[in-house]
């Protein structure tokens, strides 16, 4: 579907944006370094990258405002010295704690790209990944899988985290013909764990790859696949994938009123912009990957948020000028963001090290997105930061137009 006019909104303006971790120091990025960019000592205590917001109702203490949030401190965009740390929120987004180390496996690592969930007798659920770096901290291709996913838990709320433990990876589900294939030698986690409608099972989305792409048929792997994988005991043990896509990576997951799975990917090569994929099986079979109409190849990656309106709101971020994080919104029951207006929540991040957007939406109403900046030119008081945005949906409504095409 190809949209006839496209209507920009200024949710940013109308919502109230608070740091959830801002040092002040702004850190080297990937690319262009902003303004006063500094290289971090191993383990320094700022950052912000890649948060993954979850409701912390039903964990100890917890009230229907309390939020989690997970993001990676310690190092710049890659690192060593990483750790996946924790701050908590009581009222709705407004105020956060200090961090906490979820995960921290050492100086000489790089802990980073969380999931994480809340499950049904309180727990608070994190899978990571665990890199290990080479002399020149570039990565150690050579490390064995059992180095890769990680799980830490806590059931005091946040408060303390058990000793990390290695998640044994199940058996990788290919494309047809299967042929040979060994397990992906790269795999991470990703964003939110979802809980299918049954309540049975938690699902989490993994992406990898091979770093010796070359097929036993003399073909290659894909450059990147996307799998969600299963847990049927709280988040004790995973298993059972089952392969989403070809050519996607990082995938938001969500459960829609009918138990239809809704699953947004980020695309890794051109001609695979942020695409929408379906499941009415439980997530064994999905629909070919269809593009969101409107959306650049460097509008990513995802989340998914249900409304309380029954809408779907959809966050990601935007790597082209202006960077920063955008949103759209869909009331169509395949879950098609068809709707006219995109909604901007960030515009003035110096480059494109931004984004990672992460949603919920409250009992109350409100809404809150984290996201992490190397550098906004609004707020460089903060430096490299994460910071959340709160809002409503009628803040939706009352947002200005500033553009549209």
């Amino acid at each position: 579907m190809v949209l006839r006019k496209t209507i920009i909104r200024d949710l940013g303006s109308v919502a109230r944006r608070v740091p959830v971790l801002a040092t002040g120091e702004v850190w080297m990025t990937r690319n262009d370094p902003p303004p006063g960019a500094i290289q971090p000592a191993p383990g320094a205590p700022g950052g912000g990258y890649f948060p993954v917001l979850v409701s912390l109702a039903g964990t100890p203490g917890a009230t229907a405002q309390s939020l989690g949030c997970f993001l990676r401190t310690g190092a710049p965009h890659l690192g060593v010295g990483a750790r996946i740390s924790f701050l908590r929120s009581d009222d709705g987004g407004l105020t956060w704690s200090r961090p906490v180390a979820a995960a921290d496996t050492g100086l000489e690592a790089d802990d980073r790209n969380p999931a994480a969930c809340v499950t049904r007798d309180g727990r608070i659920v994190m899978l990571f990944r665990h890199y290990v770096y080479d002399t020149d901290e570039k990565w150690q291709r050579t490390k064995p899988i059992a180095d890769e996913v990680h799980q830490v838990e806590s059931s005091d709320g946040g408060k303390t985290w058990s000793e990390s433990r290695l998640v044994p990876h199940p058996p990788v589900i290919t494309p047809q013909p299967l042929g040979t294939a060994p397990p992906p030698d790269i795999l991470h986690p990703y964003g939110q764990i979802i809980r299918q409608k049954d309540g049975n099972e938690l699902l989490v989305n993994c992406r990898g790859y091979w770093l010796d792409r070359r097929k036993p048929d003399g073909g290659q792997w894909p450059v990147r696949m996307t799998w969600l994988w299963r847990s049927r005991n709280e988040g004790r043990t995973w298993e059972d994938p089952s392969l989403i896509a070809e050519h996607f990576t990082e995938t938001a997951l969500l459960v829609q009123t009918d138990g239809t799975l809704l699953a947004a990917m980020r695309g890794i090569e051109a001609g695979f912009p942020l695409s929408l994929s379906r499941s009415r099986d439980g997530g064994r079979n999905w629909t070919a990957p269809q593009s969101v109409a409107g959306l650049g190849i460097l509008e990513i990656p995802a989340c998914l948020t249900p409304l309380q309106s029954s809408g779907i709101w959809l966050t990601y971020g935007r790597r082209e000028v202006p960077h920063g994080v955008r949103g759209r919104l869909s009331y169509q029951k395949n879950g098609a963001f068809d709707d006219p207006n995109t909604y901007v929540l960030l515009d003035t991040s110096f480059n494109s090290d931004c984004g990672y957007p992460s949603t919920v939406a409250l009992d109350d109403g409100n809404i809150v997105t984290t996201y992490y900046c190397a550098y906004d030119t609004a707020r460089p008081e903060w430096g490299t930061h994460c910071a959340a945005l709160i809002y409503s949906q009628d803040d939706l409504r009352r947002a200005p137009v500033v553009g549209g095409v």
